[in-house]
């Protein structure tokens, strides 16, 4: 080893060659899991009242999720007062960028009703890691 306009330069005697592995022969890496996902924010808050019947909803998360995770897996409805026939036609599109779940409704929400979004088991991180807390949100429709 030795010293040249300030580098380490190391002189090398002899190389040997590798074996090449086999192309059948997979390349195992151990992938780990994060911590579970949270969601760390929503608008509208749980809870809110008055919120307007042609509302959008985002659900923020704490880590990138898997897209495809949401697929079948968010349930909105009526919560309380009379049941209601006509089931909630939404859709929900997972925003990677900023790690938003944005719920955008066909209808207006029908006034002076609750609704009720839940996000079901199998929601998980990029890495698998899934939403460990059952994720409810309920909010008031006003007139």
């Amino acid at each position: 080893m030795r010293y040249e306009n300030g580098m380490v330069v190391i002189d090398g005697g002899t190389l040997t060659l590798a074996e090449r592995v086999a192309e059948s022969d997979p390349v195992r890496r151990e992938t780990r899991q994060g911590p579970a996902p949270e969601v760390i924010l929503s608008v509208p808050l749980e809870g809110d009242t008055n919120v307007p019947p042609d509302t959008l909803v985002r659900v923020q998360f704490s880590r990138d999720m898997a897209r495809d995770s949401f697929e079948d897996r968010v349930a909105i409805s009526y919560a309380g007062g009379e049941p209601v026939a006509v089931p909630v036609a939404f859709e929900a599109e997972y925003r990677p960028g900023n790690r938003v779940l944005q719920i955008t409704f066909e209808q207006e929400l029908l006034e002076f009703r609750t609704v009720q979004i839940e996000l079901l088991e199998g929601v998980a991180a990029a890495d698998g890691a899934p939403l460990e807390t059952p994720f409810r949100l309920s909010f008031f429709i006003g007139g």
